[in-house]
């Protein structure tokens, strides 16, 4: 592992600048969302606290959510633009099949759309009861969410959440598989699991919960948490532990 120096506290989201390539990153650190161009971090100034997870919208410009004011906001390469206000924490963002951006945290019905005016729920009367902390498309192009709620992942047909299967406790995160499978990491038994449409399949065994996914270049999961090592790849049979980093990743 070798260090980008320049930040000064977590990070807790990461995406790429469709514009020119650089790794951008959202946290707690002194302006809460910076730039790497490959040599320094530069800051993308105008949010007053914690960046939880970013994303980019269909115009290519970074989105990101937190617990600034309004807590979602879209970076057009200047300035920060509010999108609404939520009201409380966002911890998860992805884009629906429309375009839109959709929202996972803490406020009121837990899960929204932002339809370029106004944010609509994304629930019904049996809706998500508790946090959302990770968002995904599945393989149908319909939301998946994870987190703190009742039955821990679920699915929204645009009509009803759907619970899938029976996790034991919290999700963390969710990526897609490259066979399409849903992947899910938390802090339930045996950390991560991949959803094969009907059952949840444990993925080898971490020992300690998983905060984070990805995938890398060769196709191969990339989980990062609190366990040994706490950078590990799955691949296929096995978790094998990346380098040595000397704390969580998430």
């Amino acid at each position: 592992w070798s260090t980008n120096a320049g930040l000064d506290a977590d990070v807790y989201a990461l995406a790429i600048n469709a514009n020119n390539g650089h790794l951008v990153a959202g946290g707690g650190f002194d302006g809460y969302v910076a730039e790497w161009d490959g040599a320094v971090w530069s800051t993308n100034a105008g949010l007053n606290d914690e960046v939880y997870a970013l994303a980019l919208n269909t115009n290519g410009h970074l989105v990101a959510g937190g617990y600034f004011p309004g807590r979602v906001a879209e970076w057009d390469g200047a300035t920060w633009a509010t999108n609404g206000d939520l009201g409380s924490d966002v911890k998860a963002l992805t884009l629906s099949t429309n375009g839109h951006i959709v929202a996972g945290g803490l406020f009121h019905d837990s899960c929204a759309e932002w339809n370029g005016i106004a944010w609509t729920p994304v629930a019904n009367q049996s809706g998500l009861n508790n946090e959302v902390k990770a968002l995904a498309l599945n393989t149908n192009g319909n939301i998946v969410a994870g987190g703190y709620f009742d039955g821990y992942c679920a699915e929204w047909n645009g009509t009803n959440w759907t619970f899938l299967g029976t996790l034991d406790s919290d999700v963390n995160a969710l990526a897609l598989n490259t066979n399409g499978h849903l992947v899910a990491s938390g802090s339930f038994t045996d950390y991560v699991a991949e959803w094969d449409g009907a059952d949840w399949i444990t993925l080898g065994t971490l020992d300690g919960g998983a905060c984070a996914l990805a995938l890398n270049t060769n196709g191969h999961l990339v989980a990062g948490g609190y366990f040994t090592g706490y950078v590990a790849e799955w691949d296929g049979a096995n978790w094998t532990t990346l380098g040595t980093l000397d704390g969580g990743a998430y």
